[in-house]
């Protein structure tokens, strides 16, 4: 199969989708310059997809997604751009990504739908053939009254994960993840480590990259108090070390 074809496969969840007429699409300009201002203070890369037009809306300047090419290149090429800078066998994995979520997606109540985001790792062809691993959140932004994705808001980072996949579903306004299994080809329920709130303070230092010494320091506590809610975090997390406990967290797994 070519990625051509993928591509166009994509839009295949939402297509029969009722029409959306140019007065809805007047106020979205009103929302660019916002994302403009969003993606240079948060130092990431913003882009919209209109699973309508079966196009991106909006690209923010940010260079991460760019890889090198100009938004306008971008905006005309759609999703056509990702033939160009993803490889053909994380796209295949994109796709089933895309229409598990969808399905996952559809299984929701119409209230609930624009209550979650879809976050998953996948590598990118900068201009010197270097690839890189991105971290892609997908935010259901606009919906149709019938309640079919109509804009989608999405987020590229770096990856703090080591391989493309590393699928998951967080619902806002409640205390569920979900993960995707490659094997089952479904989500399921992810236990989260939740930690105390201080147990969450040490976290930040640790994140940070602080020495136990100064995360003392800063939370004005004894150093064994520190070591104690350590201990606490790699036993609830399953962790062996900082770096395992901060990878975790990156992956979503730790409230």
């Amino acid at each position: 199969m070519n990625t051509m074809s993928l591509i166009h496969r994509f839009f295949e969840p939402v297509n029969g989708m009722e029409k959306c007429n140019r007065k809805e699409y007047q106020h979205l300009k009103h929302y660019h310059k916002s994302f403009t201002v969003l993606s240079e203070i948060n130092n990431q890369s913003i882009y919209v997809i209109d699973y309508y037009k079966k196009t991106f809306n909006y690209v923010s300047p940010h260079p991460l997604f760019l890889c090198g090419y100009e938004v306008e290149q971008v905006k005309n090429w759609g999703f056509e751009y990702f033939e160009k800078v993803v490889p053909p066998e994380d796209l295949i994995m994109a796709l089933e990504i895309s229409d598990s979520g969808f399905r996952f997606f559809y299984e929701l109540p119409l209230e609930a739908r624009t209550r979650c985001y879809l976050s998953y790792d996948f590598r990118l062809k900068r201009p010197d053939g270097k690839m890189i691993l991105v971290n892609h959140c997908v935010y259901p932004f606009q919906l149709t009254p019938n309640g079919d994705m109509w804009l989608a808001l999405c987020v590229v980072t770096l990856s703090t994960k080591q391989h493309p996949g590393n699928v998951v579903i967080t619902m806002l306004d409640k205390p569920f993840k979900y993960k995707y299994s490659f094997e089952s080809k479904k989500f399921r329920l992810l236990e989260i480590a939740r930690l105390s709130d201080r147990e969450k303070d040490v976290f930040r230092y640790m994140i940070a990259g602080y020495t136990e010494v100064q995360t003392a320091v800063e939370l004005f506590v004894d150093i064994n108090t520190v070591k104690y809610h350590k201990r606490n975090i790699f036993e609830k997390t399953g962790a062996k070390n900082n770096k395992q406990a901060i990878s975790m967290a990156g992956g979503q797994e730790i409230v």
